[in-house]
Parts: C-alpha cells; structure tokens; sequence
C-alpha cells in the first residue's frame, strides 16, 4: 500500500486529470452503480449505489430514496485523480479538496460506467449539470438546517447560536435508541466542499477500538471518537420547522458530522425525534 496525497492505495497509476470539477459532479448521475465515499479526519461515510442529481450551497436539497445523495461545491474541489491499481480491475475518481487530500471518491461497479470514467481519463467528460440557481428559501447565509449544511461545505460554517453541549457518549445512546424503537435517522458528514447525507433505519451500532461504527439502511458511518471534541444539541429551521441536530465537531470546531432529520419527513417522525432530543442531558455550550 501507498500513500498519495493524503489518502492509501494499492500501489498502481495516479492520473491528475484536465477535467472541470463541475463536469464531473455534474455526471455523477450517469453512473449506475458506484462504490462511494466521503471522509474527514474524524467521519466517514461509505456507500453502495447510484447518485442522485449532486447538490449546490443554495440550491434546493431533495433527499433522494434509495440514491446517494451528495451536495458539494465545485470552486472548493482542488483537483480530480484518477488512480488504477496494478493487475487489479479496480479504478477509482477523487475529489481533492482545498488542502489537497481526498474528500470524496468513488469507485465504478458498473460495465457501462467504467467506459464513463474512461472518457474523464482521456481528458473529456459525460454530459453532465449542475443546478446553478439559488433557491431563495435555502440559499447560504440564515440561519435554517440548510444553510448550516452549506456554509459548512463552502468553509465558512455558521457559529453555533444558541447550541447545548451534550457528551460524547449520548450520540452512541441516541443511534441506539432510534434503532430500538424503528425510528429513521439522518447522518451527513462533511468534507471540504462536500457533503454526503443519507437517511434511514439504524441497522446496527458497534464501538472498537475507539471508533462507533453505525450502519443506517446500506450505509455505514464511521467516527474517531477521540477526534471529537464537542457534541452540540443545536435546533435550526428545517422542513418541518425547528429541527434539533446533534453536531459533532473536531478540535478546530469544524463540522465533521451531523446527527438530525433531513429533507421531508413524517410529521410523526419529527415529532419522535424532538422528543429524543428535547430528553437528552444538556449544558450551555
């Protein structure tokens, strides 16, 4: 194994490719089956699927069933590479962020989309958009779940009016109970320039060796619980109103990942989980 930039892969070609970072998040919906993921310092998130159509900061976000659902921020993606690994049919895209390591990659499964990644290595791209018109109800800058979302994947994320401080320990007791009781669940983690999100029942918790390991539908999150250093109980406008989150953040007090209900929920289901919430045991942050 090697490491390049800021990630590991077995050893083979590393290609930087003459691609917009648009084109490419643009095309990432033509892609069948993909092996993705997203990753900070402290979170990760691994999934197996199709995306949906990628998300801009202040563009509308729709949480799609069954697809990946990622928002991300072209001007903040560094570079893309391409690596293939040495006797292996195993082809990966990354997205490097604006320190220059790996923030987002994605490996094709499908025949038809290995042609696809094909073309971005000879320098060209599928036909791709990405949404370019804000949306005035959720464009970066108030103070709603979106927004926090956003400016988070543009950099600059919003202070934490109003946040309570919850420990650490609570966040694995809080997946726990939501499984227990059938109660879905969203996770975003962040990266520079990219989120990814997903939504669903929690399958199963685990800790080892100091990382909570959490599979929610067919994702699986992973966190360094030793590289978060606050756990804050934050309510935003969402959906269906004010919405409770729980944000985790390292010790720079970036957002690495988020615990809450995204996008379009039932009402029952966003009444349960404020009263999880509004249950925790909370301080002043």
């Amino acid at each position: 194994m090697c490491d390049r930039e800021g990630f590991t892969c077995p050893c083979g070609s590393v290609q930087r490719l003459a691609v917009d970072p648009a084109d490419v998040l643009g095309a990432l919906p033509l892609f069948e089956s993909v092996l993705t993921q997203t990753w900070n310092r402290v979170a990760s998130i691994v999934q197996i699927g199709a995306y949906a159509p990628v998300g801009r900061p202040g563009t509308a976000f729709t949480l799609h069933p069954r697809l990946l659902t990622v928002r991300a921020e072209p001007a903040r993606v560094e570079s893309v590479l391409l690596t293939r690994a040495d006797g292996a049919d195993a082809s990966w895209l990354h997205l490097l962020g604006p320190d220059r390591r790996v923030t987002h990659r994605f490996r094709p499964l499908g025949d038809l989309d290995h042609v696809i990644l094909a073309e971005f290595g000879e320098g060209g791209a599928a036909a791709g958009r990405l949404p370019t018109d804000p949306s005035p109800l959720t464009a970066p800058g108030g103070a709603g779940q979106l927004a926090r979302l956003d400016a988070t994947v543009l950099g600059n994320p919003l202070p934490p009016l109003g946040a309570k401080t919850v420990t650490l320990d609570v966040v694995a007791a809080v997946l726990d109970h939501v499984s227990s009781i059938g109660l879905p669940l969203g996770i975003a983690v962040h990266s520079p320039g990219v989120a990814q999100i997903c939504h669903g029942f929690v399958q199963s918790t685990s800790i080892s060796e100091g990382r909570l390991v959490v599979t929610v539908d067919q994702a699986i999150v992973e966190l360094d619980l030793a590289g978060v250093a606050d756990c804050l109980l934050i309510r935003s406008h969402a959906a269906h109103g004010p919405t409770s989150a729980l944000e985790l953040r390292d010790a720079d007090g970036v957002s690495v990942a988020t615990v809450s209900q995204f996008g379009l929920v039932g009402h029952d289901v966003h009444a349960t989980w404020e009263d999880v919430a509004a249950s925790l045991p909370t301080h002043s942050a």
